[in-house]
């Protein structure tokens, strides 16, 4: 099981900015859920975000609308690196009844897995002016990050699907939803924001049955952890032939 801890505290040797932009450096995959967002983190993240999908990193990242706290501009950030790489990022905004309010950043890199449970969003604050409190689990055999990948692959579609079935209701797009809850974003986005214009294409969901156990996965995207056992055991190819839809 998870061994090796460590109190992550902000403004004691290192902040919690620090620590989680430094398990990005080597980081083969990222795993981020937190309960709002806001553009104040900006390049502090962002960069070392996108410079670590453009290696080769993948990720998913979830964030909370619940009370309204989430800045719509970070969401249009995000959006334009999920557009520039398709295959590698994967955004989902929750929009449960119950309020959305985990913080996790838990990575799988060549040196191991490390997953961070605590009290920071993704905020400047959070990163590193408030009081902030967490846990760094140093996860030696992988047990704890599979049990967040696990998490997370669950909770996929309905992320998906209740973010659709809401802007279908209206009709909207998310591009709609963050000019209405911030008409100056528009102005404010950087160029390469700025390039992400028009109606993003919503991910179908994909369902591959495995001949040999029966197991049945549904996702949208390329980064659920059984469908990668899977095509590391029985070849890419071999488990898109599996494709029932």
């Amino acid at each position: 099981m998870a061994e090796g801890l460590k109190l992550l505290l902000n403004g004691h040797d290192t902040g919690h900015g620090d620590e989680i932009i430094g398990l990005l450096a080597d980081a083969q995959h990222l795993e981020c859920m937190v309960a709002f967002a806001k553009l104040s983190v900006g390049e502090t993240f962002l960069k070392p975000l996108k410079q670590a999908i453009d290696r080769g990193m993948t990720a998913r990242v979830a964030i909370g609308l619940s009370l309204f706290v989430t800045d719509p501009e970070i969401l249009s950030e995000l959006l334009g690196l999920e557009k520039l790489f398709p295959t590698k990022l994967e955004l989902y905004l929750s929009n449960t009844e119950d309020t959305f309010h985990p913080k996790i950043y838990a990575v799988r890199g060549l040196s191991g897995h490390k997953v961070i449970v605590g009290s920071a969003n993704m905020t400047a604050g959070g990163f590193s002016s408030n009081y902030e409190a967490s846990v760094v689990v140093n996860d030696r055999d992988g047990a704890l990050m599979s049990s967040v990948e696990d998490y997370f692959g669950k909770r996929e579609i309905e992320f998906e699907q209740k973010l659709r079935t809401l802007l279908g209701e209206y009709g909207y797009s998310l591009r709609n939803i963050v000019a209405i809850l911030d008409p100056q974003a528009a102005t404010r986005r950087t160029p390469a924001a700025a390039e992400t214009k028009g109606t993003r294409k919503a991910r179908s969901v994909k369902v591959y049955k495995n001949p040999h156990s029966g197991e049945v996965v549904e996702t949208k995207g390329g980064n659920h952890k059984v469908l990668k056992e899977w095509k590391a055991e029985y070849g890419s190819d071999q488990v898109e032939s599996w494709l029932s839809n």
